[in-house]
């Protein structure tokens, strides 16, 4: 249920797609954990430029000891029974909170359990002018936000893959193996499909040809190939079923230039050539890529990251057919 607190300014300037990244995330989580009852959103502005969201349900509570815990990355809400944790890789909070301080606002929690939560999203949001409002253009308007189901296997990636998704405005779902993602998949749950091509019990190719001999093309999604073999012969994916390639690490312009191309069908010759320039251009440190992922994900999980890797190179070299 939605509940404004009126008069609301007509627009504000704000990160569209991140907002709505932060509130599907915290509509989600109240969803999720709501059996009955209700969830209400209530809008608020004030007069120092900043939105005030509100995301109450009357759900299972989080324990006065949990609240503080719950920003941290990874970190899982048990559930009634202190059982079994939420599904999910458990970033969207921390990330969420990250997202919101960085557009000069903040998440917070209150809590009973068996009552119910609020979540408190406030964002810095000046209202626009009426006179400003009619230069904006049509072609500044967002992308699609889209129910994207991403299947890898290894952690730093899901992380990367996860942020870069949810700064476009996408919902995400994600399956460490072929027999998750199969199980997982339903038609019309899914707008677009994110497959690695290694995963520990089968390949993203057998996963494309197996929804494909299962459902007809109609009831599929567009399926995209994520692999850091950029070299590998693009024929080989599109024979499998697949529609597209993307290159790992995922990047914010190359997954614009692939959303565009099949959900804008304005922009789809200008976003092929983007796409395949992009690949071609790619350096081997992409520097601006870097500095993206360091303001989503944060330092520490970026040189966590590379010193895993490190550990893993004597092996890599040995083996270099291993994991991408």
């Amino acid at each position: 249920m939605l509940d404004p607190t009126l008069p609301l300014p007509h627009k504000v300037i704000t990160d569209g797609t991140r907002l709505r990244q932060i509130l599907w995330n915290l509509i989600s989580n109240a969803v999720k954990f709501t059996q009955q009852g209700q969830v209400t959103v209530r809008v608020r502005y004030d007069e120092g430029d900043v939105l005030h969201f509100d995301v109450e349900d009357s759900g299972i509570g989080i324990p006065q000891d949990e609240q503080d815990k719950i920003f941290a990355m990874y970190y899982q809400v048990k559930d009634s029974h202190g059982g079994k944790p939420a599904t999910g890789t458990g970033i969207g909070l921390a990330v969420s909170r990250r997202l919101a301080k960085n557009m000069g606002g903040d998440i917070t929690v209150s809590s009973q359990p068996g009552k119910g939560s609020v979540f408190t999203l406030t964002v810095h949001a000046p209202a626009v002018a009426e006179e400003v409002e009619d230069t904006l253009e049509e072609n500044d308007m967002p992308l699609p936000a889209l129910h994207v189901l991403l299947v890898e296997d290894i952690e730093l990636n899901v992380i990367v893959a996860r942020s870069v998704l949810e700064k476009l405005g996408n919902s995400v779902d994600v399956a460490m193996t072929g027999k998750a993602a199969l199980e997982m998949f339903t038609p019309g749950e899914y707008d677009l499909l994110l497959l690695d091509i290694q995963l520990p019990d089968m390949t993203g190719l057998d996963i494309s040809r197996e929804l494909t001999r299962r459902y007809a093309r109609e009831e599929l999604p567009p399926l995209v190939a994520l692999t850091a073999n950029v070299l590998k012969d693009k024929k080989e994916y599109l024979d499998a079923g697949m529609d597209d390639v993307l290159s790992k690490p995922l990047s914010v312009p190359a997954l614009t230039a692939m959303i565009k191309k099949y959900w804008d069908t304005r922009n789809e010759e200008e976003s092929t050539v983007t796409s395949e320039e992009s690949s071609k251009s790619q350096a081997l440190l992409d520097i601006p890529m870097l500095e993206q992922y360091i303001e989503l994900v944060g330092p520490k999980l970026i040189t966590d990251g590379l010193a895993g890797v490190r550990e893993m190179m004597p092996g890599l070299l040995k083996h270099p057919g291993g994991p991408t």
